[in-house]
């Protein structure tokens, strides 16, 4: 009797299966231990300061000048 009062389920849909989700990744999702974990971030932070350090170096030089530039 109660199959009979069943009635067939409606297929949900969810409005976000069209969107790109992010990816979730991390250092364990990819296998990196804890040891080159520390490398990569210690690469990645001496990298960082030598572009910080040759953008500042850059910009000075063109704010200030090279002294040969200096009109007369």
């Amino acid at each position: 009797m109660h199959a009979l009062r069943m009635e067939k389920a409606k297929p949900q849909t969810d409005p976000d299966a069209g969107a790109l989700k992010p990816l979730a990744m991390s250092f364990e999702s990819i296998g990196i231990g804890k040891n080159m974990k520390r490398l990569v971030l210690l690469i990645a932070s001496v990298t960082a300061t030598l572009e910080l350090f040759i953008w500042c170096e850059s910009i000075w030089n063109w704010w200030k000048g090279e002294e040969g530039d200096k009109l007369e």
